[in-house]
């Protein structure tokens, strides 16, 4: 039987809008692990971006990220000015990994100081100008904020967060919206260690992240200034990819994410959880983290599972427990499967 060229055209139209749409998700602090990285260094793509990240991270550091990679001993990735620039140049190089093999993404977003990587994979930087704007935020941030505050995960819905924050006196802050029922609470140390005691007596789940300040926070507000000064023009683009800004929780364009624009991420809350249930809404869509180890995975399935969505998944770059090109060999095959 002679197939119909018309039918069968609709037919792969139908198919192409019926299939989900691919979101990478730079998330932000907590993936890091004692030799991530290490393995991929064998990997053309990946090594290439790395040395890329390393030349322009040293440009404003003085270290390079290749040497702190292999030096990691547990202590080496501490601080938040070595971390961030490492993580950010981990991310871009499982980015740009992934395009090497085909995957493309149709939406491009960030999680907190993830979104540094992300604005670069997006277009919206270069990546030698995402690499001044993360060392120079970290750098800022290690010297002026640094041990005077700290970050937790809490089983919270926001509105409960809310409630705790407004009666802490300028203490304790809603940082993240993780999830309908997960929040992060920021805040300064005695105040976040209130907190833990009453959410104990009251048999909420918390659990505490690997940051020394109230990240997400009017307490740095005073950094604001400062930020701008030392970043002076940065020189944005329009995207190549659309982004999605967990800021301002919609698309934007690439000029928006301008020095002002990193202020605002450093003092207000991470919209994940809306920015989640919003592109799930408007089509099926496949969230990708690109991460060393995935840190936002399962407050991302709890968003999908509350709205219902379920032609659209999580799916995550890298794993500590698995070699790392198995990781994104794995990845590639789910990507061209059908939703699980």
């Amino acid at each position: 039987m002679t197939r119909n060229p018309v039918n069968t055209a609709r037919a792969a139209r139908s198919s192409v809008l019926d299939s989900p749409e691919v979101a990478f998700l730079f998330s932000g602090g907590g993936p890091q692990w004692i030799g991530m990285g290490h393995a991929l260094l064998a990997e053309p793509a990946f090594r290439a971006t790395l040395d890329e990240c390393d030349r322009a991270v040293r440009a404003v550091t003085g270290w390079s990220v290749t040497e702190k990679l292999r030096a990691d001993d547990g202590s080496t990735l501490v601080s938040t000015d070595v971390l961030q620039p490492v993580l950010f140049s981990v991310q871009t190089a499982l980015a740009r990994t992934l395009r090497e093999w085909g995957v493309r993404s149709d939406i491009v977003l960030g999680a907190s100081i993830g979104e540094a990587a992300a604005a670069v994979d997006a277009g919206a930087l270069s990546l030698t100008e995402g690499a001044r704007l993360i060392a120079t935020w970290s750098g800022l941030v290690a010297e002026r904020a640094a041990g005077h505050g700290t970050l937790i995960v809490c089983d919270l819905s926001p509105e409960e967060a809310g409630r705790l924050s407004a009666g802490s006196a300028g203490r304790v802050f809603l940082a993240s919206h993780l999830s309908p029922v997960q929040v992060c609470l920021s805040g300064t140390n005695d105040g976040i260690a209130e907190v833990e005691r009453e959410l104990s007596e009251r048999g909420v789940r918390t659990q505490r992240t690997p940051v020394d300040y109230a990240g997400h926070s009017t307490l740095l507000a005073g950094l604001g200034p400062e930020l701008i000064r030392r970043l002076g023009t940065l020189r944005t683009r329009r995207t190549a990819v659309p982004y999605w800004s967990t800021v301002t929780n919609g698309f934007v364009d690439g000029h928006a994410l301008d020095a002002a624009y990193w202020v605002r991420n450093m003092c207000e809350p991470t919209l994940l959880t809306e920015a989640t249930a919003r592109l799930a809404a408007r089509h099926p869509v496949r969230i990708v983290e690109i991460s060393p180890h995935p840190v936002a995975s399962y407050s991302l399935e709890q968003t999908l599972a509350e709205h219902g969505a379920t032609r659209s998944e999580i799916l995550a770059t890298s794993h500590r427990d698995v070699p790392p090109r198995q990781g994104l060999e794995d990845l590639v095959a789910r990507l061209s499967g059908p939703v699980r």
